[in-house]
């Protein structure tokens, strides 16, 4: 595995949940097989994106679309 040039930012989520951040969380409510799965797409989806050829390319459809443009 090589490492990119420059770090990329990337986000997921699968939202928010009524326990979120709360003292209400405990380890009964962890859903571990969709945390596996959660973790194992991220980690493949940032190596895709370190091992690129070129640089990516953001298609500005996202919600930050027009930032810092005229």
């Amino acid at each position: 595995m090589t490492a990119a040039p420059r770090a990329i930012g990337s986000g997921f989520t699968t939202g928010l949940h009524p326990d979120y951040h709360a003292n209400t969380v405990e380890v009964s409510k962890i859903e571990f097989d969709k945390l596996a799965r959660i973790t194992q797409l991220v980690y493949e989806t940032r190596v895709r994106i370190a091992n690129l050829d070129h640089a990516p390319v953001r298609d500005n459809k996202g919600p930050r679309a027009g930032r810092h443009t005229e």
